[in-house]
């Protein structure tokens, strides 16, 4: 399976599988099944984050869904529309995890 030109993914090793200690790069990408299980992924962890949390809280989630989108246009318009990398991994490279072989970042 080859990857879209239009967006300029391409895809992970054989997409299905990540070796330990290797990363998913923002140009590339996991086969469409997992990529969408992700994409789910991120939306119910999104929906806590901007919908849940304030409703428990008693704020308005009208209100945290607004600020979200005008917090989003200034980060659009400062990463160009590219995927944004987090800082933690530009700033320091993995490191081993006390009582394990797997690296966390």
């Amino acid at each position: 399976m080859s990857s879209s030109p239009s967006r300029g993914w391409r895809l992970h090793g054989d997409g299905r599988s990540i070796a330990p200690g290797e990363v998913v790069a923002p140009g590339e990408r996991l086969t469409w099944p997992r990529t969408i299980g992700i994409g789910v992924q991120h939306v119910v962890a999104m929906f806590g984050a901007t919908f849940l949390v304030p409703l428990l809280t008693g704020f308005d989630p009208a209100t945290t869904l607004f600020f979200t989108g005008v917090g989003t246009l200034p980060f659009l318009g400062i990463t160009s529309g590219r995927p944004a990398q987090p800082p933690g991994l530009l700033l320091r490279p993995p490191r081993p995890h006390r009582g394990g072989d797997r690296l966390y970042a």
